[in-house]
């Protein structure tokens, strides 16, 4: 068998798989063309760890993929040299071929590769005002380095949150982007509690600004027509004077 021939089928040999060393070794069957999968299986031992919620994404320049293989035998690719370079990066590796006879070839690999993100993202637009549910949200795979900064990564950081503006769908979703839910809106009527030891009180009034949870908001009694001020317990609910 040609040298060239060799090279050929152990490029694409890289594929098939009993279970890979950490040395980034793989043994390819007879016969097997190389694919895209083949190469990251064995290039991933050479790659830098990787958080949560992180994959790589490789894309191959070199050889042409899929590779026909002509080899009878099998063939043990083992990575010979490797290295990143630039930003984006840059895939570079010299992986050595061989056959059980003892025969050998180098094979050249070059690629690009990128890091992506599982980022929670909105299904569909969503007006301002809206309170979040998981069924609004969903992940989607994103470039790491073009995401914003202060992007949210976690779902059940979204989920109950308020949208401060009219959202698309698709985007990655920041502060900027997301409120304390108002549980208390300007305009609305809301039950007045007040508690002392011993005795409850409620009553009806008019809240005259948006609050969220715990925050202060500035009321208006619907019969005296008395200002009063409070803290937001609940939907609709304020506190007023000593509350535990």
């Amino acid at each position: 068998m040609s040298a060239r021939c060799l090279s050929l089928c152990v490029f694409l040999l890289l594929g098939a798989i009993v279970p890979r060393p950490a040395t980034g070794e793989v043994l390819l069957a007879p016969g097997e063309p190389l694919a895209a999968f083949h190469l990251e299986q064995l290039l991933a031992p050479q790659l830098p760890p990787l958080g949560e919620g992180e994959r790589y994404d490789f894309s191959w320049s070199a050889p042409r993929l899929p590779l026909p293989n002509p080899a009878a035998a099998p063939v043990r690719l083992e990575v010979r040299r490797f290295s990143l370079e630039g930003a984006p990066a840059r895939i570079l590796a010299e992986v050595t071929a061989s056959l059980p006879s003892g025969e050998s070839t180098q094979l050249q690999v070059v690629g690009g590769l990128r890091v992506l993100v599982a980022v929670p993202t909105l299904r569909e637009p969503v007006p301002a005002g809206t309170i979040l549910t998981d069924d609004m949200v969903e992940l989607v795979w994103l470039v790491r380095e073009a995401l914003p900064a202060g992007v949210f990564r976690d779902p059940q950081q979204i989920a109950g949150m308020e949208t401060a503006r009219r959202l698309p769908a698709g985007r990655p979703l920041t502060a900027r982007d997301l409120v304390e839910p108002r549980l208390v809106r300007r305009g609305e009527t809301v039950t007045v509690i007040w508690r002392a030891p011993g005795l409850e009180l409620t009553g009806l009034a008019r809240a005259l600004e948006d609050a969220a949870l715990g925050q202060s908001v500035r009321l208006v009694n619907v019969d005296s027509n008395r200002p009063l001020r409070g803290v937001v317990i609940g939907r609709k609910q304020v506190a007023v004077g000593d509350w535990p």
